[in-house]
């Protein structure tokens, strides 16, 4: 004798929509408080073995040995690396190009 099970469709309950639309509102609110929190957050200085300072008056100058570019928090690249930004007081946020 084969057996036969006969499974009913059974529409979604408001309970079941509830919980649904509540889960959606759930994840949709973390996801924007996780977002917001990410962009809220100052960002740590890359280079923190060197000490920001104000820019000299006559400019910065930097002997460049090697080109080292990082992207400090003005959106420049800095070519000569961490102490060219730290030089002109400026905190690097990416290493490498902007």
């Amino acid at each position: 004798m084969a057996l036969t099970a006969s499974k009913k469709l059974v529409a979604p309950t408001t309970i079941n929509r509830l919980g649904l639309v509540l889960a959606t509102i759930l994840i949709i609110f973390s996801l924007f408080t996780a977002t917001t929190a990410a962009t809220s957050r100052p960002r740590p200085n890359l280079c923190a073995g060197v000490a920001l300072k104000a820019p000299p008056s006559g400019g910065c100058h930097i002997n460049c040995f090697r080109a080292d570019p990082v992207c400090g928090a003005n959106g420049v690249t800095y070519g000569c690396g961490c102490p060219e930004a730290a030089c002109n007081g400026v905190r690097v946020i990416k290493l490498g190009s902007c």
